[in-house]
C-alpha cells in the first residue's frame, strides 16, 4: 500500500485521528480548562455523595469524577436547567415583591372573659367616730348608749 499521498502522510505524523479519538481529546482539553478556571467548591449544585461519586443537584445526574461533572456543567442539559431556574426565580420575585417597611398596627385590648370590668377591692372596717362629748346635746350618754348610738333613736319624754 502506498501511504505517500494521504493526508498526514509525513513520517512520524501518526496518521489521521478517528472521530472518537478527536472527541476524547476535545473532552480532555475542556476538562483541563474547566479545572483551571472553575472552583468546584463554590458551585451551589455540586455535591459529593457517600459513595465517592459526584452529583449535580440541579439536573439530578451522577458523575464518576470531577472532570465529568465539569464537562456536564458546560453541556446543554445543565445550561438549559440553569436558564429554566433563572426564569422561575424571576417570576417568583415579580409575583411576590419584598415589603418595603413593616407597618405597625396597634394591638387591640380585649377584656378577658370571666373578669369584671371594674376592680374589686376589700375595704377594711372603719371605726365610727366616737359620740360627741357631754353637753353637746344637753345630756351625756352612758358607755352603752354611746356604742349603739347609730342604731338607737332617742325620744324625748314630755
Amino acid at each position: 500500500m502506498d501511504f505517500q499521498n494521504r493526508v498526514g502522510s509525513k513520517v512520524g505524523a501518526g496518521g489521521v485521528a478517528s472521530a472518537s479519538e478527536s472527541n476524547r481529546q476535545r473532552r480532555e482539553r475542556l476538562k483541563a480548562l474547566a479545572l483551571e478556571t472553575i472552583d468546584i467548591n463554590k458551585d451551589p449544585y455540586f455535591m459529593r455523595n457517600h459513595l465517592g461519586s459526584y452529583e449535580c443537584k440541579l439536573c439530578l445526574t451522577l458523575h464518576t469524577n470531577e472532570g465529568s461533572y465539569l464537562a456536564h456543567t458546560q453541556g446543554k442539559k445543565h445550561q438549559d436547567n440553569l436558564k429554566r431556574r433563572a426564569l422561575k426565580e424571576a417570576q417568583e420575585a415579580s409575583a411576590n415583591p419584598a415589603p418595603l417597611q413593616k407597618v405597625q398596627v396597634d394591638k387591640k385590648k380585649f377584656v378577658k372573659i370571666g373578669r369584671p370590668g371594674y376592680k374589686v377591692t376589700k375595704q377594711g372596717l372603719r371605726a365610727r367616730p366616737r359620740a360627741p362629748a357631754a353637753g353637746v346635746h344637753g345630756a351625756s350618754r352612758s358607755g352603752t348608749a354611746a356604742r349603739y348610738s347609730g342604731a338607737q333613736q332617742h325620744r324625748r319624754c314630755d
